[in-house]
């Protein structure tokens, strides 16, 4: 989740840009579950299909992936989360499913 968004939210690139990083949270269950971030890649896809992608390590973009945002986000732009990882209270590695926000 990025800034209190859904996968799937449409969200403006100064909401975006606003962020810090990546969490991952567990809701409509009967306790919240929180897990720590440990790593991701950050996929900016252009209107015209180009692609530009940057590794993260750790729940707070890193300078290379606020540069990414810098410089490509833009109204049209798709961003995808992909190889989530994250991990539990118990210290299991999870891989968690790909988030997509459309940037308005």
């Amino acid at each position: 989740m990025v800034g209190g968004h859904s996968s799937g939210d449409s969200i403006s690139f100064g909401a975006f840009a606003a962020q810090q990083g990546v969490g991952a949270y567990l809701y409509h269950f009967e306790i919240d579950v929180t897990y720590e971030v440990i790593g991701y890649t950050i996929y900016v896809h252009s209107e015209k299909g180009g692609i530009k992608s940057v590794n993260n390590e750790g729940t707070y973009f890193s300078s290379e992936a606020k540069q990414l945002i810098k410089e490509y986000l833009k109204p049209g732009t798709i961003v995808t989360i992909g190889s989530l990882f994250a991990k539990g209270a118990d210290g299991r590695k999870l891989k968690l499913l790909p988030l997509v926000y459309y940037i308005k």
